[in-house]
């Protein structure tokens, strides 16, 4: 992700398309060979999707016209920001299971430095519930081998919407403006293109 957002600034659309399928018979596969289609296909899209969540919380922030930054790079670089911050700031915390021990350490730097904190995570006894001002709880358990993260997702549209709704005609006028900025990149039925769909009907 820090050469993604290092190249192109910021991050629009995680697309989790990797997968493995099996290089044997089941009867006839290895363990690590078992391992390896779950390590691809599983793991890899639970990692992926799990640190997206914080850049595009940040991303969509800054659409409705707020200000908003996920940092990246080293754990220094991450301390630095929340030194920053001051009482109007608000420090918004994604971890779950254990927590990271970076994220963890942040909630609590900004907490001494009373800024406000609030918190996602998974269970009222984690670090981050323990730690943040305010919390709100989003399962990632999951009947697969790894966790979901639908749940999680869920809350931060909630959430979103919920600012936006803060200033609406900010935010509406903000994301009319973005509409406006990338509108070349999505087809539009409106560029003069007079050809059928395969459906149209002809009377």
């Amino acid at each position: 992700f820090a050469d993604v957002l290092g190249e192109f600034g910021q991050l629009d659309v995680l697309v989790n398309n990797a997968g493995l399928g099996g290089t044997a018979l089941l009867a006839e596969m290895t363990d690590e060979q078992w391992f390896s289609v779950l390590d691809v296909t599983l793991t890899g899209t639970m990692r992926m999707t799990r640190a997206a969540l914080a850049h595009m919380l940040a991303y969509a922030l800054v659409s409705i016209g707020m200000d908003a930054e996920t940092p990246v790079g080293s754990t220094g670089n991450l301390h630095q920001k929340v030194l920053v911050l001051g009482p109007k700031d608000l420090l918004i915390a994604l971890s779950f299971g254990r927590c990271l021990q970076d994220t963890v350490d942040s909630v609590i730097c900004a907490s001494d430095n009373g800024v406000p904190t609030f918190g996602i995570t998974d269970s009222e006894q984690s670090p981050i519930a323990r730690f943040c001002d305010h919390s709100w709880n989003t399962s990632v358990a999951s009947p697969a081998f790894h966790e979901s993260y639908v749940a999680p997702v869920a809350a931060i549209n909630a959430l979103l919407v919920a600012c936006a709704q803060l200033r609406p005609e900010r935010s509406l006028a903000n994301l009319q403006r973005k509409e406006q900025k990338f509108r070349n990149r999505w087809y539009s039925p409106n560029r003069g293109d007079e050809r059928k769909s395969k459906n149209s009907k002809v009377e």
